[in-house]
């Protein structure tokens, strides 16, 4: 069983607001500019997730999705770190922690067999830019 389906299973709850408290991280809502959704971070060994409070509310569910991605499937990587010092690519590990988002809000339904698949995803809130991670 996957990571998002063992998550969902254990919480019952696919919210990814809910499982961050669930799961013992930290949740705070600033104002992170214009080009910012959010970021995790882990200070002190105690694992934090900030989130732009500009967005509006499917933005913030996918973007705490995003970041409970990179909890949970990279959770050594610190990639403000890396995108500021490095010249390692965090294609990959983005494009992982969109999947995860897009699998997490997606999780606990199914299409309509009237939906089309974009019909599908708006109706599970994912942002429309994400549609090609499901």
């Amino acid at each position: 069983m996957d990571i998002v389906q063992r998550l969902i299973r254990t919480h019952e709850t696919n919210n990814p607001l809910k499982l961050a408290e669930l799961t013992g991280i930290t949740l705070y809502f600033e104002d992170l500019g214009e080009n910012i959704w959010g970021y995790y971070t882990k200070l002190h060994r105690i694992p934090q997730i900030h989130l732009n409070n500009r967005l509006s509310s499917p933005k913030i569910i996918f973007a705490a999705g995003h970041e409970l991605g990179h909890h949970f499937i990279h959770p050594h990587i610190n990639t403000p770190f890396l995108k500021k010092n490095t010249l390692f690519s965090l294609n990959k590990i983005e494009r992982e922690a969109h999947n995860f988002s897009v699998r997490l809000m997606v999780s606990l339904e199914v299409p309509l067999t009237c939906e089309t698949r974009e019909e599908f995803l708006i109706r599970c809130g994912v942002p429309v830019e994400f549609h090609q991670f499901y």
